[in-house]
């Protein structure tokens, strides 16, 4: 797999008629894994959402696998933003049980027939994850943590090319962070673009972005 997956030009998010994050320029390949790395505040959901094309641009433009997607209000191109999977630090869930809510997303992306297969493919990844006993549960009654998991995997299993996680092992315990760090590896080897957002990178072999007051240190 070739090719840009992202790439950001002279980007600036403007909060409260201040500039919170000042990107010159950022490309992300295809296939390829980035932890965008720094202390609370420095712009690292800022930057994940605005790559999203869910935060409005004060200056510059985004290009989403060789095309144009977002230069300014937002929420950018509907088209291309289908292409692509966010779980935000507190992740939102819809009412119902967690079997539902992670498989709702295949209902509204080609690649996976009927109700069965959409269910094995939702039950296999609750599995990997080793939540398979929450399938039933209601996710009002969820922990921060389950939230986390059960976001990641309704992103994950929609088959998105490129997701973009902020802090995807907060609020995990080592175990559950050790299963989250392998599935990251797996669509790594299976050539999905990923984002990764974080105090420090997390992930083996990995580049970095490290940026401090919304500004790239590196």
């Amino acid at each position: 797999m070739t090719g840009e997956a992202l790439r950001l030009t002279g980007v600036q998010v403007r909060r409260k008629g201040r500039i919170v994050l000042s990107v010159p320029e950022l490309v992300l390949a295809r296939g390829e894994m980035l932890a965008v790395t720094g202390p609370n505040g420095s712009g690292k959901s800022t930057l994940l959402l605005a790559s999203a094309g869910l935060l409005p641009l004060a200056a510059g433009s985004i290009r989403l696998f060789g095309a144009s997607f977002h230069e300014g209000e937002a929420p950018a191109c509907a088209h291309l933003r289908r292409r692509i999977a966010v779980v935000g630090q507190d992740p939102y869930l819809f009412r119902g049980t967690v079997e539902r809510f992670v498989g709702y997303g295949l209902c509204c992306r080609a690649g996976t027939s009927g109700a069965g297969g959409r269910r094995a493919a939702t039950l296999a990844l609750l599995e990997e994850l080793d939540i398979a006993s929450l399938a039933h549960r209601k996710t009002t009654t969820l922990s921060g943590g389950e939230r986390k998991l059960v976001a990641l995997a309704a992103a994950v299993v929609t088959g998105a090319e490129m997701l973009l996680l902020d802090e995807h092992t907060a609020n995990l315990d080592e175990r559950k962070a050790g299963l989250v760090r392998g599935l990251v590896e797996r669509l790594r080897a299976e050539g999905r673009t990923l984002l990764l957002a974080g105090h420090t990178a997390r992930q083996d072999r990995v580049r970095e972005l490290r940026l401090m007051d919304g500004r790239v240190l590196e």
